[in-house]
């Protein structure tokens, strides 16, 4: 048995390098054909289709923002840019439980647990 997960481990930890560096291959790509085709792209961001002997292929482009949002909020119309996102808490949910099985048993008429995909990740490989 052991046998057999060490060879899964050893597979998944093949698969995993050859994820990494196709990942870093396809943005080393990418990026050469964005500098091929960046001066036909719209100045603000957004995307073009493009055709090459039958190959149809988009470049996107466009940008990122950060901001101070606690500056943003005294400012006039700043309270339309920022968004508040109402998430379910799984991990004050499972507290819940813990602390008050009434009020859990309540909510969970409201909630459905599915089981999550199982991951592996390997920590650390011993030299030998």
């Amino acid at each position: 048995m052991e046998e057999k997960t060490i060879e899964l481990l050893e597979r998944l930890m093949r698969i995993s390098k050859l994820e990494r560096e196709a990942k870093r291959e396809r943005e080393e790509l990418e990026l050469q054909i964005y500098e091929r085709y960046k001066e036909e792209l719209p100045a603000e961001g957004g995307a073009k289709t493009f055709e090459v002997d039958g190959i149809k292929f988009e470049v996107k482009t466009g940008y990122r923002f950060s901001a101070d949002v606690e500056a943003i909020k005294g400012l006039p119309f700043g309270e339309k840019l920022l968004r508040t996102k109402v998430e379910f808490s799984d991990s004050q949910y499972k507290k819940l439980w813990e602390m008050n099985k009434d009020a859990a048993q309540a909510i969970s008429e409201y909630v459905t647990a599915t089981p999550s995909k199982p991951a592996v990740k390997v920590k650390e490989v011993a030299n030998g």
